[in-house]
């Protein structure tokens, strides 16, 4: 799910950001998939295991700002849960991507 900035401008309220954060439900099957994923985009070297993210407020970053990901596990105040039963689904256009409507 994203969050921050990125989220913010979706919303009408653009701000300068040097990342892009997602937030990643913090179950081991999901989480399985997002390190299949990285791998298959190049990030094997990271390293990381299921077991990495399970550390209460795990981050990883991928890149470097302006560019930067930042996968998170967990922010302060609500659930990942609690969120994603109320997210607003968005179709994006950038110039080279086009974000599907539920991520």
């Amino acid at each position: 799910m994203i969050i921050g900035a990125h989220a913010l401008a979706a919303h009408g309220r653009p701000r300068y950001t040097g990342d892009l954060d997602i937030w990643v439900r913090p179950e081991a099957a999901n989480l399985t998939r997002l390190i299949t994923a990285l791998e298959a985009f190049g990030f094997a070297s990271l390293d990381v295991s299921v077991d990495d993210f399970l550390v209460p407020e795990a981050m990883v970053q991928l890149g470097y700002p302006p560019a930067r990901i930042d996968l998170l596990t967990a922010i302060d105040g609500v659930s990942f849960d609690e969120c994603f039963a109320a997210r607003r689904a968005e179709r994006l256009r950038f110039r080279l991507v086009t974000l599907p409507k539920a991520v």
